[in-house]
């Protein structure tokens, strides 16, 4: 299968996407696709010593390709002193610390007033220090690259099909074909098709060697009709319908898209006697 991949730059991801969809040629789909960038407004705060600093350091963290949609000085740089009571400087420190905000520093603490040791604890005063800080410039960049999109294209790969038989009485008989393989859509599929509780006989995934979709887009089944009718012929076949029956049960067989589990069901009736009672090579007749 022959894969190509599509860059596309558009102002939001919606309009890249439909620019993938305008260049996408009949009878591929996109198969993945990776988002490079959202196409959304990105706004960098950083925080340096100047104001000029400041926006150099977070016009560093834009993309190459963001353009600047707005500056903002949030904190201008400054200085101030403020005093704090402490026995020792390093509980000076951490006084200070726990008070000034997370872009401001401490630059300078010194003794400014020292205190009382006392008299077995009595009169004891702390010392009083003074302290510098300093709260560094805030600025914040706000900018926006255009959305782009990198898109794989290509078939959609076919998968095998699995199907389950479910006998509905002692003659009719009705194949569900799903994919990908789900058990727990039995139940599912016996309710659409008002079929009451029956054995189950599953099939192994070599004795059906023709593919299916794993698609809900209406054109790709109705485009790949003919190669799912063919293998669901075979997999009746397998199970002992006659082989003149074959033509007319898949003329009448129907589809059920289901987009929120993304599978194609596909539904066959036959009603009648079956040659044999499994897919393998026995003979047997079957009165079911």
């Amino acid at each position: 299968m022959t894969e190509k991949i599509i860059e596309i730059e558009a102002e939001t991801l919606e309009e890249a996407r439909e620019q993938v969809k305008s260049q996408i040629p009949e009878g591929l789909h996109v198969l993945s696709e990776q988002v490079i960038s959202d196409g959304k407004s990105k706004t960098v705060k950083a925080v340096a010593d100047t104001i000029e600093s400041a926006f150099t350091k977070a016009q560093s963290e834009i993309p190459i390709n963001a353009v600047i949609v707005e500056k903002k000085e949030l904190t201008l740089p400054a200085q101030k002193v403020m005093a704090v009571n402490a026995f020792d400087e390093q509980s000076a420190r951490m006084q200070a610390a726990i008070q000034i905000g997370k872009t401001e520093t401490i630059k300078t603490l010194r003794l400014a007033m020292a205190g009382k040791k006392g008299f077995l604890g009595i009169g004891k005063k702390p010392n009083q220090y003074q302290v510098e800080v300093f709260q560094q410039a805030v600025v914040e960049v706000t900018c926006k690259a255009k959305a782009k999109i990198s898109a794989t294209i290509g078939e959609i790969p076919f998968t095998t099909i699995f199907g389950f038989l479910l006998r509905a009485d002692g003659k009719d008989y009705t194949l569900l074909l799903s994919t990908p393989p789900n058990e727990k859509w039995i139940p599912t599929l016996r309710k659409i098709e008002h079929i009451p509780d029956a054995n189950v006989i599953t099939f192994e995934e070599g004795d059906w060697g023709a593919p299916t979709l794993n698609s809900i887009d209406t054109a790709v089944l109705q485009r790949n009709y003919p190669a799912v009718k063919k293998a669901i012929q075979k997999a009746l076949q397998l199970q002992g319908v006659p082989l003149t029956a074959l033509d007319s049960i898949t003329e009448d067989m129907s589809v059920i898209p289901n987009p929120g589990t993304g599978l194609a069901v596909f539904i066959v009736k036959y009603s009648g006697k079956l040659i044999t009672l499994s897919p393998t090579n026995e003979t047997k007749e079957s009165n079911s």
